[in-house]
């Protein structure tokens, strides 16, 4: 039969009140912790002071500077401040400032100096123009981005006017085309630019057959599924030609007497003169 010893009831006592002052120690450290953790987010010196606003243009700076300072007013969990450097929530400020307007592009986020966040907003530049088919027309930028309605007489800017069978019936905020279908276009507009000719339209088939018209009314056609640059070499071949030499047409100052010009079918080029 198993015997036990009896614990005195004092050595019981002594060492439930070691194990409280144990315990009472432990939630101090703890509480002095959380204390200075609380001191130290809260500390103005490590706290965003100034927010300063470059690179707006039409976007109203003020706004941008007053969106920010709210953001920086909030508190995680109505504790730490999001002033805080270290916990600058930067994802929630870049999306809040980008939906001001869709002319903002990007927003940059950092720290000038030792109390100052500085915001640096890049616009959307236009590259071309679309109308949907209520005729109302758009600036669009380089990414196929539609951010701006064009106002009547507004359109001043030498852009070509892009179309297309499956661009979607939209507005702003809105995607009107992919960065792999305009590579062509801009690709040929740098080339033809470089020569001294402008590109007045671009269309889109459902054939992914491209159509650029001149601003010498000639119409270039190609196929996105060639390469464009040994499309535009083809061209400057034709035009180079002997045949068209004897007929006195260059390409920087006789494009306005092709009617049009066909590379869709590889090294065979198809033409018409006017």
């Amino acid at each position: 039969m198993n015997s036990y010893k009896r614990v005195p009831s004092r050595i019981r006592q002594t060492e439930s009140r070691r194990k409280k002052k144990i315990y009472t120690l432990l939630i101090f450290i703890v509480l002095i912790i959380i204390g200075g953790l609380l001191w130290v987010f809260n500390y103005r010196g490590s706290q965003i002071v100034r927010v300063s606003v470059e690179g707006a243009i039409s976007v109203n700076s003020q706004t941008i500077q007053e969106t920010t300072e709210n953001i920086l007013l909030e508190k995680y969990f109505y504790i730490i401040p999001k002033s805080n450097f270290p916990f600058l929530p930067r994802d929630q400020i870049k999306k809040t400032i980008g939906a001001l307007s869709p002319k903002i592009e990007t927003v940059i986020l950092d720290q000038k100096g030792a109390y100052t966040l500085r915001v640096l907003v890049q616009e959307r530049k236009p590259a071309f123009t679309w109308c949907n088919i209520k005729e109302v027309c758009f600036y669009v930028d380089e990414t196929g981005y539609s951010y701006e309605k064009i106002e009547e007489g507004g359109n001043e800017k030498p852009l070509f006017v892009f179309s297309s069978f499956m661009a979607p019936d939209c507005e702003t905020f809105c995607k009107i085309v992919g960065v792999d279908s305009l590579r062509p276009i801009f690709f040929s507009k740098d080339v033809l630019s470089s020569k001294g000719i402008s590109i007045k339209q671009v269309d889109i088939d459902a054939n992914n057959d491209y159509t650029l018209t001149l601003d010498t009314g000639t119409r270039i056609q190609f196929t996105g599924e060639h390469n464009i640059e040994e499309a535009l070499n083809n061209l400057f071949s034709l035009v180079q030609s002997q045949i068209f030499k004897e007929q006195e047409i260059s390409f920087e100052d006789g494009l306005d007497r092709i009617e049009y010009i066909d590379l869709r079918f590889g090294k065979k080029l198809f033409y018409s003169l006017k």
